[in-house]
């Protein structure tokens, strides 16, 4: 009797995921954008791996973005989230202390997440953030036996406006997840960057 395929859920904090995008653009030795749909095809070889099945019997059924709604992201990217059916969650626009953020973004990606894991449901979580504030759900999705993946991150690159910055995974956040391949390792080979479409 054949097995069911192993089922991946993507979630990416737009809050976390900007900024490196920025860097392998603007800071890495690639100049290259992160190629979203290679990255997936990444993720999928990796569990493989963790769950000792042929690529063929893993694929990325779901798949999220969340943002918002006052950092629009570039035409192209939303462009790219749109032709690979990664869905877009645009959340208002706090303009609080520390420069704002936005509202409710960890709650609606944990939330996202969470009914994901148990309707779909999945085998495997990617979390791509560096917030501690969802060692929670990393929690939750451990206990009812999702394997979960949080790249980790440690890079330091001017930002846009020229002011060194830091952008890192939290600790409490590594100890926690179950695996944590370096962010790079999960990106395509060179040769793949910049294939994709739109």
């Amino acid at each position: 009797m054949p097995q069911a395929p192993i089922r991946i859920g993507v979630f990416y904090d737009g809050a976390f995921f900007a900024p490196l995008a920025h860097y392998y653009q603007q800071h890495h030795q690639t100049r290259r954008r992160i190629e979203l749909e290679g990255f997936h095809e990444q993720l999928c070889r990796y569990a493989s791996t963790v769950f000792r099945r042929h690529i063929d019997e893993i694929e990325v059924t779901e798949a999220h973005h969340f943002q918002g709604l006052g950092q629009p992201a570039p035409a192209a990217f939303t462009a790219v989230l749109d032709w690979l059916k990664i869905q877009r969650h645009e959340l208002p626009f706090d303009h609080g202390k520390n420069g704002g953020g936005p509202e409710g973004l960890a709650v609606e990606l944990a939330l996202t997440c969470h009914e994901a894991a148990a309707e779909v449901p999945l085998d495997m979580a990617v979390l791509i953030t560096g917030d501690p504030e969802y060692v929670p759900l990393v929690d939750w999705l451990a206990e009812d036996h999702v394997q979960v993946v949080v790249p980790s991150v440690y890079l330091t690159f001017p930002n846009r406006a020229g002011h060194q910055q830091c952008l890192a995974t939290a600790p409490r956040l590594l100890e926690r997840a179950g695996h944590t391949p370096a962010f790079d390792t999960l990106l395509p080979r060179r040769r793949e960057f910049g294939g994709e479409r739109p």
